[in-house]
């Protein structure tokens, strides 16, 4: 484990970690968690605030109950201990994050926000060329 303070480097940070941890018990969006699914990564964390929003437990991850000690390290030990669960949960991880909450999806739903705030439809999506 590090406590590597600011990083600049964070992408290269995330990819050479094995799991990533978030203890954190007050949450909103963890945008940290969104980074290290970006990367790849199956992540532990708490099951508080948003994180169940990110991270879908058992799929790109584990949640442990807040402040559950206990149950979080038994989590760190499982992925650390088995290599080709970790490899899958990062691989879903990844296809995650890009797929809820990359850009498109933001764009998507921030549309959605405003149509409802104007009171209007959305437009049907264009398919794209033929």
């Amino acid at each position: 484990m590090t406590f590597a303070g600011w990083r600049a480097d964070v992408v290269d940070v995330l990819n050479a970690a094995d799991v990533v941890l978030h203890a954190g018990v007050i949450e909103g969006g963890p945008l940290s968690l969104l980074e290290a699914q970006a990367c790849g990564k199956a992540v532990v964390a708490y099951r508080t605030g948003g994180v169940p929003d990110s991270v879908v437990d058992g799929v790109t991850g584990l949640l442990a109950p807040a402040r559950d000690v206990g149950g979080l390290a038994s989590r760190i030990r499982t992925l650390i201990g088995d290599a080709e669960r970790r490899a899958a949960m990062g691989r879903a991880a990844r296809v995650n994050a890009v797929a809820r909450h990359g850009i498109d999806a933001q764009i998507e739903r921030n549309a959605e926000v405003l149509a409802a705030v104007l009171g209007r439809r959305l437009p049907a999506a264009d398919p794209g060329p033929p």
